[in-house]
């Protein structure tokens, strides 16, 4: 199957151990019912795999911070994996800026990933528990809207672009009656995406955690709906298929097979003086 296949399902549970490192970078939240956890679970996974001699993870918000979880890493060739949804800020420029302003005892090199969201065996992902959902209540997938719930912004349009480019994934496989974009912070709103939508709707949301807006605003804004048909799926962090997710991603580049614009190398990091 496409999605076995990109999930690196395919392929032997452990593979030959790499020489760099790796490091799991997520936004995170500060607060005790943040959801941080769902990332340590990540790593966990990644660790049984076997596809790694070290693997770290660490926030923007909340600890481990970026620099102290590199810190803690002793190889000199990291491979970083950003636990963000979309190409934004957060991920092209302050986890970049962290990453050279931790002061290491040697020269690193770093090699950045491209994030999750933009990872292509999400569309497949996001299809199949889609599907399951919809058939576990007797509903034929093709009858149901399928309605990606985003944060959005209107300082940006990174989440906006990836949440899209997701939609036109899940459309092209034509499973679904519909598949629209919500957002939680521009328009459109879930009231508004689903003002016109037809057939019950299947909601999921594109967020790594239950924290802040996750668990509060999500299934606030879903509740709000006051309907009867919502089938909410979950935040997408939250699946355990995200670290097959995440392994397939590993496991290209360390094969070489990952595309040109799916990993970038910063310049070294310089040792402390």
């Amino acid at each position: 199957m496409e999605q076995d296949h990109l999930l690196g399902r395919h392929q032997p549970l452990t593979r030959p151990t790499r020489q760099d490192a790796i490091l799991l970078a997520a936004h995170g939240e500060r607060h005790a019912e943040a959801g941080n956890h769902r990332v340590a679970h990540i790593a966990a996974a990644l660790a049984a795999r076997g596809i790694a001699p070290e693997i770290g993870y660490g926030f923007l918000n909340g600890m481990p911070s970026i620099p102290a979880a590199l810190a803690a890493i002793a190889a000199d060739t990291v491979s970083v994996y950003p636990l963000f949804l979309a190409d934004g800020y957060f991920g092209r420029q302050r986890l970049r800026e962290l990453l050279h302003t931790a002061g290491t005892p040697r020269l690193r090199q770093i090699r950045m990933l491209s994030p999750l969201g933009l990872d292509p065996a999400l569309a497949p992902l996001v299809a199949a528990k889609a599907e399951a959902a919809a058939k576990a209540r007797g509903i034929m997938p093709d009858q149901a809207t399928l309605i990606l719930l985003a944060h959005g912004s209107h300082r940006g349009a990174a989440s906006q672009t990836a949440t899209e480019n997701l939609a036109r994934q899940l459309a092209a496989c034509a499973r679904f009656r519909e598949v629209k974009c919500a957002y939680l912070e521009q328009e459109p709103s879930l009231a508004e995406a689903c003002a016109d939508a037809a057939g019950p709707l299947i909601i999921a949301g594109l967020f790594m955690s239950e924290g802040l807006h996750g668990g509060g605003d999500v299934p606030r804004v879903i509740a709000a709906l006051g309907r009867h048909d919502p089938i909410f799926i979950g935040n997408l962090g939250t699946w355990p298929e995200v670290a097959d997710v995440v392994a397939a991603a590993l496991m290209r580049v360390e094969a070489g097979g990952a595309k040109s614009d799916q990993v970038s190398t910063l310049d070294p990091i310089g040792a402390l003086r």
